[in-house]
């Protein structure tokens, strides 16, 4: 609209001007209408292909890739910049073909316009080719799983502070494990407030930061009794506030205002949510109808990147302490073994159908077991690994296979010093 009424007043005002006596019969009105009409066919014709081509990448994704992957692609910048073109280019070519029916004889053909709508086709022909290159890519499934990896790394990084970092508290919460506090001895004779959900929905996102500055004025202690991306219903529990004083309205106000629900799960604070994806695009490619091992592959490869990459950060704790250190919040929270569990379960029920995923599975544990890893995280990888083997061992498989199993499974326990049976 702003474009086509730049072109038209620029026609009018200065083009007319300049112009009207050498161009003025360059182009008939009968010819420009042919070619703005011509223009926005094409480009019509040229959107519905596009269309067409989106909603077959929707398609494969879900089929492939699982469902929950298709927010993905339709985040993808690409793909509205290039719809959003080719509509934009139609309005214009429409608009400037309706424009001329209203041209009397003090005005000049309006050549700018009409020049600009097939400077525009021709751009549009082009981000076409693009758009059909970028297909190609978005439907890859490798590019698929960098960009869940990438993700991964992102919220891992982004959530989790570096060990290093952990004495920092200018930038980040008082976090610490005390098992001397508990919150029951923390709200003693303290009055007990419920929170409630007002909507159905998954927890997207709780403001800890804000929480904290809110207990520590009002001198509250708060429970929360739902990690981030569970599933919530109306009236349901979803804080509970220990305090001295009676809530008031605009306190209770602002506390909720602290939870963000939405319609579908998100990894902003749910980081097994990026890995139970990876684990979807593994599982499909072991069904029967994709068979696509070297897939599931590529996926424990990049659910082994996120794990030892979480080895290097400290996880959150229970707790959340005040710059007073005073407990202000008490919450659920993620740990390795949540991590590894989410990441293998139904991956591993799968995978007993592929010896060679399985035995991949075992290597790519024995990997992550080399680095140094923490207590927790190192007891979750080798009892996977061992429920890998017992679900594997458990199938009829010749000889040599059985052999490369037992050699894998070995190599694991000589690598964690445990007895090999």
């Amino acid at each position: 609209m702003i474009l086509v009424t730049i072109t038209l007043y620029l026609d009018h005002h200065y083009v007319f001007i300049y112009l009207k006596t050498q161009l003025d019969d360059l182009i008939s009105s009968v010819a420009a209408r042919d070619v703005l009409s011509v223009i926005s066919t094409a480009i019509i014709t040229i959107t519905s292909v596009t269309f067409s081509i989106t909603v077959l990448i929707l398609s494969i994704a879900s089929n492939q890739l699982g469902p929950r992957l298709i927010p993905n692609f339709m985040r993808q910048r690409t793909t509205q910049l290039v719809l959003g073109l080719f509509i934009g280019t139609f309005i214009y070519t429409i608009l400037t073909l309706f424009s001329m029916g209203f041209q009397s004889e003090h005005f000049s053909m309006p050549l700018l316009s009409i020049a600009t709508a097939i400077l525009l086709s021709i751009i549009c022909f082009f981000v076409l080719i693009y758009f059909i290159h970028f297909v190609c890519h978005a439907i890859d499934v490798d590019n698929v799983l960098n960009l869940l990896a990438s993700e991964l790394s992102e919220n891992i990084n982004h959530q989790y502070p570096c060990k290093q970092q952990n004495n920092d508290t200018s930038t980040s919460l008082h976090t610490m494990v005390n098992d001397d506090n508990n919150i029951t001895a923390a709200v003693k004779n303290q009055n007990k407030y419920t929170l409630t959900a007002t909507n159905d929905g998954y927890l997207q996102f709780v403001n800890y930061k804000e929480l904290c500055s809110l207990a520590k004025k009002h001198d509250l202690i708060l429970n929360i009794e739902i990690a981030a991306g569970k599933f919530i219903l109306t009236d349901s529990s979803l804080m509970i506030v220990y305090s001295d004083n009676k809530l008031n309205d605009h306190l209770i106000s602002n506390l909720e205002s602290c939870f963000l629900l939405g319609k579908r799960r998100s990894s902003i604070q749910d980081i097994e949510f990026t890995f139970e994806q990876i684990s979807e695009v593994a599982v499909r490619a072991l069904s029967p109808g994709i068979n696509a091992p070297y897939v599931a592959i590529h996926c424990i490869d990049r659910i082994i990147q996120g794990l030892a990459l979480l080895r290097e950060k400290t996880m959150h704790s229970h707790i959340i302490f005040d710059d007073e250190q005073t407990a202000r919040i008490y919450r659920k929270v993620s740990g390795y073994s949540d991590f590894v569990e989410t990441a293998f379960s139904r991956f591993r029920q799968q995978m007993v159908s592929d010896l060679a995923v399985s035995i991949h599975a075992i290597k790519a544990l024995n990997c992550l077991s080399t680095l140094k890893l923490p207590t927790g995280l190192r007891n979750a990888v080798t009892k996977q690994a061992e429920m890998i083997y017992d679900d594997v061992s458990n199938h009829d498989h010749t000889r040599a296979d059985r052999e490369d199993l037992d050699t894998a499974y070995n190599d694991f326990l000589a690598s964690n010093k445990q007895p090999i049976p």
